[in-house]
């Protein structure tokens, strides 16, 4: 459910939530966008969903919606070891980039009137503390 593609050390990776093994981020690698081979789990300390990977200053982040807010990893290499970094309010986001700029899009629910959603795009940017923080403004 919720798969991103992306492409890594020369390889296409397919994160995605896989509900059957608890509702973690497991990953998919394939060379040629057809054959694919499941690698494993990569995100597992919490139950979530909408994994999104992206590049941002030479780093690798991976963002997932855990229900309540937006978590964001790190990996050294894309691949693995990805540790948890910091978090933001922010559901089901993804990652848009434009011009040297990374861009979050996320949903927020109104408390008051539960069917209404509001759609947010904001400039994320690594704070002093080298964590991806979006900008209020």
């Amino acid at each position: 459910m919720d798969p991103c593609v992306y492409k890594v050390g020369g390889k296409w990776q397919m994160a995605y939530k896989d509900e059957y093994h608890g509702g973690h981020t497991w990953v998919a690698e394939s060379d040629d966008l057809y054959k694919w081979t499941v690698r494993g789990p990569i995100i597992e300390d919490v139950e979530h969903e909408a994994p999104f990977y992206w590049m941002q200053e030479g780093r690798h982040f991976m963002i997932v919606d855990d229900y309540s807010e937006a978590r964001v990893y790190e990996s050294p290499d894309g691949l693995d070891n990805w540790k948890f970094l910091t978090r933001f309010n922010a559901g089901h986001p993804c990652i848009y980039q434009n011009n040297n700029k990374t861009f979050l899009i996320h949903h927020t629910h109104d408390q008051i009137h539960p069917r209404r959603s509001a759609i947010f795009v904001r400039e994320l940017i690594i704070d002093e503390e080298g964590k991806p923080t979006p900008v209020y403004e």
